[in-house]
Order: structure tokens, then C-alpha cells, then sequence
């Protein structure tokens, strides 16, 4: 467990606030993805705030966050892309009322959002599609039309289907059947 102060400052090295954090880190590190907890109790204990009633921060898409898992992490690089940011985020909407870069829709709504914007996998039909071809291990030669239909798969979804294909299995399925419920 790793704890203590994280002082927040604005780029002109101006102070904002100060957060009482926690940070635990599995015993599978480096390969994990820590849980972050906000306990000074700054950041209102609500969803639309990204943090749960016991103060547990959601840093990021579960889909970035898994990745370290299967790449590996180190604790201050997670620190400064992923926890320090968070709380900048935090700060930066109190201060505004939005969040600096945005902000992902809540649930399965979020995933698809983080498709569409990140991924360029535009719609739920193409979502399920490129999953279930990954899952089948049926995917098209480099050269070969895209899954999508629409030009070489080197050139249009190569990099969003290797960047998928390193997720777990269990997490592509989940994504599988959450695209279905979209589709109906």
C-alpha cells in the first residue's frame, strides 16, 4: 500500500489542492492494475464524479487500465498518466464545472463511446464483428480488405484490432455482449 498527500498545481507551478490518497498494489505488480482510493474526501462520493461511495477513483476506460496488466506497469508512470491526472481533472471541473479533456459516458455507453472516438470502430455492427474475429482467431492478412470492407486492413482497422486483441478474452467477450444489447 502506498499512501499519503498528492498536492495538485496548475502550470504555472500555482497550488490548487490536496489530496489524501492511497494507492494499493497487487501482489501480481508488475503486471496489475492498482486500485486508487481519494481519502480525504475532497471529491464528492458520486458516479458522475468518477469515484464510489468509499472513495475508489476510476482513473480511466477499463480498457486502457487492462492493458498494463498484460504489458506490464511502473508505478510512476502509472502515478503521473493515470492518478496524478485524475486528480487535475478533478480539480480542474470544480473549478469549471467540465472536465479538461472531456469525459466518457457512464457504463457499456462508455465502452462503445471509447470504440467509436478511440478506436475508430464507428458502429456496433463492426464492434461485434471485429470481435467475434478476434475471438475466432479469423483475421485477414494484412493486404487483405479490411474487415470493415473498406481498404487494406494494414491501412484502416489493423492497429484497433492488435491493440483489442491484447485484451483478455473474458473482457472482449463482456464487450461482445454488450454491443449485442445495443444492437437489440
Amino acid at each position: 500500500m502506498i499512501y499519503g498527500d498528492m498536492d495538485i498545481c496548475g502550470n504555472m507551478g500555482s497550488y490548487w489542492e490536496t489530496f489524501n490518497i492511497e494507492i494499493f498494489v497487487p501482489d501480481t505488480y508488475p503486471f496489475c492494475v492498482p486500485r486508487v482510493w481519494e481519502k480525504s474526501q475532497v471529491i464528492k462520493r458520486n458516479y458522475d464524479f468518477h469515484i464510489d461511495k468509499h472513495g475508489g477513483c476510476c482513473l480511466d476506460i477499463e480498457h486502457r487500465l487492462v492493458i498494463y496488466k498484460v504489458i506490464g506497469m511502473n508505478i510512476e508512470e502509472f502515478v503521473m498518466k493515470k492518478v496524478y491526472p485524475f486528480f487535475v481533472n478533478q480539480v480542474y471541473r470544480k473549478r469549471t464545472g467540465d472536465y479538461a479533456n472531456g469525459e466518457y459516458l457512464h457504463g457499456f455507453d462508455g465502452v462503445a463511446q471509447y470504440y467509436r472516438e478511440d478506436l475508430g470502430i464507428l458502429t456496433s455492427k463492426l464492434a461485434m464483428e471485429i470481435i467475434q474475429k478476434i475471438l475466432d482467431n479469423d483475421l485477414p492478412e494484412r493486404n487483405e480488405l479490411c474487415i470493415c470492407g473498406e481498404g487494406k486492413y494494414k491501412n484502416c482497422h489493423c492497429r484497433s484490432v492488435e491493440y483489442l486483441s491484447r485484451l483478455p478474452e473474458a473482457r472482449l467477450k463482456e464487450d461482445l455482449v454488450g454491443f449485442k444489447k445495443l444492437v437489440g
